[in-house]
């Protein structure tokens, strides 16, 4: 009779411990992933802010450039439109 009982608290503190460690896991891993899509904001805003400048910059170029050369920087700008999209999803 003892022996059972013994055997029923060692698998109860075996179990205990497993939750507390799988708890405190989770809490960690919660944690990371709210640091993880923090620093992903901030990383699409930068990247957009930049891809805004440049698109800026390319248009005021365009702007003091003759035509022959606007088909060229127009489709730079294409091309970099596109890799924005690339790079970050529209989630609609």
């Amino acid at each position: 009779m003892k022996t059972s009982t013994r055997k029923e608290r060692i698998v109860a503190r075996i179990t205990a411990g497993i939750f507390v460690v799988v708890v405190v896991a989770n809490v960690y891993l919660m944690g990371t992933n709210a640091t993880l899509k923090s620093r992903l904001n901030d990383e699409k805003l930068k990247n957009e802010l930049l891809l805004s400048e440049n698109l800026s910059l390319a248009k005021e170029m365009q702007e003091g450039v003759p035509e022959s050369e606007n088909k060229e920087l127009q489709e730079s700008t294409e091309t970099l439109q596109l890799e924005q999209d690339v790079l970050i999803p529209h989630s609609d």
